[in-house]
């Protein structure tokens, strides 16, 4: 394991850097690196750091300092989708998801590597005083609503990357009787469940506001009315009409999230798939890792995973 600052020469910290954790998010933005050391010691902001516990997982630099009652200095960095949080006006003019990632890459000075091909042409649209992460994530989403593949955005060992999840799935089994000790399951139509869609459209040909609206009436029996709007900006009638039911296909479910302790894995991160196995709760499929806590102290390395578990993916 390596833990390596760059600040007027490289430097390896690992025997000196106490309670390392490292998150990571699936759509959520930067991963983030916390560590404590001694005051004298302590990084300056903007110090380059690289994180290797058997594998690369942390590239980034170092963004805030904070004393702890034990005289002890917690040092946090971040990877280069920090620099995301950037706010500006952008047109995204017939382009792919692709080719926007190199975009917004290109205005931030960021580096990429390994971006997906996602072919589909996304329609045009401006987005006025937001911020990139926002760009990305809605661009992934307005990708999802074109051609149904789910990405994720990342920063792999300091360069950016886009993937489908279906290729950041590992060869690994998480539950009772492989990896966790630890678990809670729900399920729940509360956060993300939604079983009428209904869309906006402001017509200016006509002067009139079209409304295009996908429902299921058996779940509308079951759970009342659970309604998703949304104003869209373009899109033929067609589209728009397809865009309500893909929006319905992938909302009207229940959600399922599981959070997990487990021992540690360095190839789990935000956005990674891995098999779920709960033979208590009849579970065996595949789930997203929404969001992955990595710890490190006294030479053991534990994650705790909150999974999203969903039969469409």
């Amino acid at each position: 394991m390596s833990l390596l600052i760059e600040s007027g020469g490289v430097k390896d910290i690992e025997n000196i850097a106490g309670n390392v954790t490292l998150t990571s998010c699936w759509k959520n933005g930067a991963s983030k690196l916390e560590f404590t050391i001694l005051p004298d010691l302590a990084p300056s902001n903007g110090s380059y750091l690289t994180f290797s516990p058997g594998a690369d997982m942390f590239a980034g630099r170092v963004f805030a300092h904070r004393r702890t009652q034990d005289r002890r200095i917690q040092v946090t960095a971040y990877d280069q989708l920090r620099y995301l949080k950037a706010k500006d006006t952008v047109m995204r003019k017939q382009m792919s998801l692709t080719q926007f990632v190199e975009v917004i890459a290109a205005n931030l000075q960021l580096r990429v590597a390994g971006l997906a091909n996602s072919v589909i042409p996304l329609d045009d649209y401006l987005f006025d005083n937001q911020t990139y992460l926002d760009m990305a994530y809605q661009s992934i989403s307005d990708n999802l609503m074109a051609n149904g593949y789910y990405y994720c955005l990342y920063d792999r060992f300091g360069a950016l990357a886009l993937t489908d999840l279906l290729d950041m799935r590992l060869p690994l089994i998480v539950g009772e009787q492989s990896l966790g000790f630890k678990y809670e399951y729900e399920v729940s139509i509360d956060s993300d469940t939604y079983n009428q869609v209904k869309l906006a459209y402001d017509n200016k040909k006509t002067g009139k506001r079209d409304i295009y609206i996908a429902r299921d009436g058996n779940n509308i029996g079951k759970w009342g009315v659970l309604q998703h709007f949304e104003k869209v900006t373009s899109g033929s009638d067609a589209q728009l009409i397809d865009k309500a039911n893909m929006l319905l296909k992938l909302k009207n479910r229940e959600t399922v999230t599981l959070t997990m302790s487990a021992l540690g894995d360095v190839r789990v991160r935000g956005g990674s798939g891995v098999r779920v196995i709960l033979n208590d709760c009849g579970i065996d499929l595949w789930a997203i890792v929404d969001k992955a806590v990595h710890k490190w102290s006294n030479g053991i390395h534990t994650m705790d995973l909150t999974l999203v578990i969903d039969g469409s993916l």
